[in-house]
């Protein structure tokens, strides 16, 4: 037998048994409650309940909800329970900066130079097939064709400065090569083809490849030329992209952890210096960034430098910075200016203007501290965007740059509970 009630069947002579169910359902019906029959439940299918004691139909009783009351201080602590403990950001491995190079300076530079040629070496033995190998104090140079010790010496200056600036810069940065290398790496490439089918960028004067752990380099823009067979050297040294990349080699142990608006800036700073054989000169930089920026002024007919709102510039990944580098050169522009003013900013406008809050940064990257709570807790120091935004106005708009802020389709940095526990969110304009 089925579990559900079953219907008895119709009689017409079913009084006692009437009295019978009033009886049962009197007795139960204090649990029950009774719906009034209704015709659209009379179905054609048992026109036996029209004409016999119809049985109730049930309602299944809802218990009522019952609040209880909660203690005032329990619900001030369930409340802040789910809004004021983000989860705490995983604290990474201190970095491992083995550096030979001299100590960084406390001062800002306004000069660096080598003070004397470097020393070439003419490696005979190195295991490379096909390649000529010549090294200086800190750079190891994989030619394809022998050069020569004498043309080595006179390109390896702007390597070996190159490492000197970023070694003294208050950054203290401590340039070390890559791991397994007991010198920095560089692959000089004779043939445009060889250079492009290595991994080099078409039309650059240098690549820096993490993955190889080594700059990539046409022997052209070394000023080396070949001619018959024989190698000539051009004396001009246009060294600034080599420049850029090569800091960036110098910075390789730290380029997973920086944002890409900082490593991009800080290259095109070390860039931007005077360079002239082996001395950089950095006494000038403000009047070189106000000319580059007027320059991109008059080259795109406009009148305000465009930068990248701050927001956007901060979330500027990898990956992003990668996919528009194959856009508009208007864009590519923008992303590079924009970096380096920022980055200019905070070693050179921010608080005292002594770069206090970007070592204080890179040193807690360096411990380890996650890269967004060190920009929040030493950069932004609870600064809005916009506060931001309006130093940066400021300093250049005496220099008689005026800056518009750009805003483009894509992500704004956003920080949420990084310091002590306190949800912080940082939008467009403010927090």
């Amino acid at each position: 037998m089925s579990e559900r009630m079953q219907r008895p069947a119709p009689s017409s002579g079913g009084g006692s048994r009437f009295w019978a169910w009033v009886v049962i359902l009197g007795v139960l019906g204090a649990g029950w409650h009774f719906l009034p029959s209704r015709p659209e439940m009379e179905s054609a299918a048992e026109p036996e309940l029209a004409q016999g004691i119809e049985l109730p139909i049930l309602e299944t009783r809802v218990s009522p909800v019952v609040e209880l009351p909660v203690d005032p201080m329990e619900d001030q602590t369930l409340a802040e329970s789910t809004t004021v403990e983000p989860p705490e950001p995983k604290r990474l491995e201190p970095l491992r900066l083995n550096s030979t190079g001299p100590a960084a300076d406390r001062q800002w530079p306004s000069r660096v130079a080598l003070t004397t040629t470097p020393e070439v070496e003419t490696v005979a033995d190195h295991g490379l097939k096909g390649l000529h190998v010549y090294r200086t104090e800190h750079y190891e140079f994989r030619c394809d064709w022998p050069l020569g010790a004498d043309v080595v010496r006179t390109f390896s200056r702007v390597f070996e400065s190159t490492y000197l600036l970023n070694c003294l810069l208050p950054l203290d940065l401590r340039p070390t090569p890559e791991p397994m290398r007991e010198r920095f790496v560089a692959r000089i490439f004779t043939e445009q083809r060889q250079y492009l089918a290595e991994g080099g960028l078409q039309g650059s004067a240098g690549s820096y490849s993490r993955g190889d752990a080594s700059i990539l380099v046409p022997a052209s823009s070394l000023g080396v030329k070949m001619v018959g067979g024989r190698v000539q050297m051009d004396r001009s040294e246009e060294s600034g992209t080599l420049i850029h990349e090569i800091t960036h080699q110098m910075m390789n142990p730290w380029l997973e952890r920086l944002p890409k608006w900082f490593t991009e800036g800080s290259a095109e700073y070390v860039e931007m210096a005077d360079y002239i054989h082996g001395r950089f000169f950095l006494n000038q930089m403000r009047d070189r960034l106000v000319r580059r920026l007027n320059i991109g002024l008059h080259r795109g007919g406009e009148k305000e430098f465009k930068m990248l709102n701050v927001g956007q510039l901060l979330a500027l990944d990898g990956s992003r910075w990668n996919r528009e580098m194959a856009m508009t050169s208007s864009l590519v522009s923008q992303n590079y200016d924009s970096a380096l003013v920022l980055t200019y900013f905070f070693y050179h406008h921010d608080g005292d203007g002594d770069a206090k809050g970007m070592i204080q940064f890179l040193r807690a990257v360096e411990e380890g501290i996650p890269t967004d709570q060190a920009i929040a807790e030493h950069l932004l120091r609870g600064r809005s965007f916009a506060q931001i935004e309006a130093e940066i106005e400021r300093s250049l708009e005496r220099d008689g740059v005026p800056v518009v802020w750009a805003e483009r389709d894509g992500p704004v940095w956003i920080v949420e509970g990084l310091l002590n526990g306190i949800g912080l969110t940082t939008g467009r304009g403010g927090f």
